[in-house]
């Protein structure tokens, strides 16, 4: 197909953002609403929660929703070697299968409970397969050539304490960077290996600091992916960090002569077959809603927060909450 026959078509792609690779700090409200667990927020009669007592880190719905609209399609299987307390939420609303490793059985049924909760009001045809057990012990679990996407947010070494599981351990109580490196970075390894021809890996990471000495987080997994795969690097979105979360931080960074740290990123991998990529990269694309099918025009597609575009998916979320609750 001849570029210019290329560009005609771009307005059959449809997105609820633009496909940049700097994505500022921001929350779907509603998503975080019908996924939040209960953790340390208060709690409301128009929406699910099951009421527990401490607050839990997890993804930001609306990055999830959109790492998830861009590499996925309806009936894709996502897998998460590290899936949390909410990683299951978001996959299962988008009607896309998900097979998701949880050491800790709390956490693990946690988010069993809420899962039943969604599945109450959003009922879909997709299959959630959460597993009480480590990602070290994958290969008893998956088959090759099972996985789409790989869409993960791991430890970042000891920034954060989970839970403690009956058996095993989590990668925040390794003492040593390098003995943790190399533990991460076997899980995502062998996770990989189950990735489909063409599938992606998608992973959240941050650099930091302990005590002076700066951390490069992202650019050791990089290296050890890149080693020991046959992934390619093709992407890194950078994702702006909260701002309420920075002005304890500026007198440590003025005395220190050290920049803040208020970014993460998403580190984008992918296993790629040249033969078949295009054909790939089709199937995602024109299995998308169609922008004339939601849109009066050309104008109306990308620059969904510049140009007030409308987010499509959420809508019709809201619209089947409406429709669920009003009904009873």
């Amino acid at each position: 197909m001849k570029f210019s026959e290329k560009m005609k078509n771009t307005i059959k792609y449809e997105l609820t953002f633009e496909p940049k690779s700097l994505w500022n700090f921001t929350k779907n409200k509603f998503l975080e609403n019908i996924c939040n667990t209960g953790y340390g927020k208060d709690t409301s009669k128009d929406y699910i929660f099951s009421g527990k007592g401490t607050f839990l880190s997890g993804w930001n719905k609306e990055f999830h929703k959109r790492l998830i609209e861009f590499y996925t399609i309806e009936g894709d299987t996502i897998l998460d070697p590290f899936a949390g307390h909410s990683s299951s939420f978001i996959p299962y609303l988008m009607n896309r299968n998900f097979i998701g490793f949880e050491i800790t059985k709390e956490r693990y049924n946690i988010q069993n409970e809420h899962l039943n909760k969604l599945k109450d009001i959003f009922p879909r045809n997709c299959n959630i397969n959460l597993i009480n057990d480590s990602s070290e012990n994958i290969k008893n679990y998956l088959k090759e050539n099972t996985i789409n996407c790989i869409i993960t947010d791991p430890p970042f070494w000891d920034l954060e304490k989970y839970e403690r599981p009956v058996n095993g351990e989590q990668l925040s109580d390794i003492k040593e960077y390098n003995t943790f490196l190399d533990k991460l970075s076997k899980i995502l390894i062998e996770s990989s290996s189950y990735l489909k021809d063409n599938g992606f890996l998608l992973l959240k990471i941050g650099d930091f600091r302990r005590k002076t000495q700066f951390i490069n987080l992202s650019g050791d997994i990089i290296n050890k992916i890149l080693s020991n795969t046959n992934l390619t690097f093709i992407d890194k979105i950078v994702l702006e960090l909260n701002p309420n979360k920075r002005p304890p931080l500026y007198p440590l960074a003025i005395t220190k002569k050290q920049m803040l740290k208020v970014q993460e990123f998403v580190l984008v991998f992918r296993k790629i077959n040249k033969d078949t990529i295009d054909e790939d990269n089709d199937r995602i694309n024109w299995n998308r809603k169609l922008v004339n099918d939601v849109y009066d025009g050309i104008d109306e597609l990308f620059y969904a927060q510049s140009k007030g575009k409308r987010d499509y998916i959420t809508e019709e979320l809201e619209k089947e909450y409406n429709k669920k609750i009003g009904s009873k």
